[in-house]
């Protein structure tokens, strides 16, 4: 009797919750950022950074809870603008998603955004809006 009241007891337990996903890693050299407006752990790539005239060009890395986003910003350091040009989606295997290459305009940099802490990092600490926003 005791081999059917043990297999009764594990048949009635509960089913173990699936291990949570892991979050994708973070390829070496990329620096954090902070979390975003929409809740995502924010990385830039230092060796992605270029600079032609008055845009700089930087990738960013938008972390899900299990596939990612690239991004790619440019920025106006001088006037503390920023715009969107393009991002690619990743599946947590690695293969793209989905891809937008479409940019957004420049827009005004907003004071306490991890779009700030970029633009301070990447332009440098002397850079910021010329007024309040």
């Amino acid at each position: 009797m005791a081999p059917l009241a043990l297999l009764f007891a594990l048949v009635a337990q509960p089913a173990a919750a699936p291990p949570a996903p892991a979050a994708p890693a973070v390829p070496p050299g990329w620096r954090s950022l902070g979390v975003a407006g929409n809740g995502r752990d924010t990385y830039y790539d230092p060796a992605s950074i270029v600079r032609a005239g008055p845009i700089t060009r930087v990738q960013l890395r938008f972390n899900e809870e299990t596939d990612y986003v690239l991004s790619t910003l440019e920025l106006r350091c001088a006037t503390f603008e920023g715009r969107a040009v393009g991002m690619i989606t990743y599946n947590p295997d690695g293969t793209e998603a989905n891809r937008n290459e479409m940019s957004t305009p420049f827009r005004a940099i907003i004071v306490g955004s991890f779009l700030e802490a970029l633009s301070r990092e990447v332009c440098g600490a002397a850079q910021g809006p010329a007024s309040p926003q």
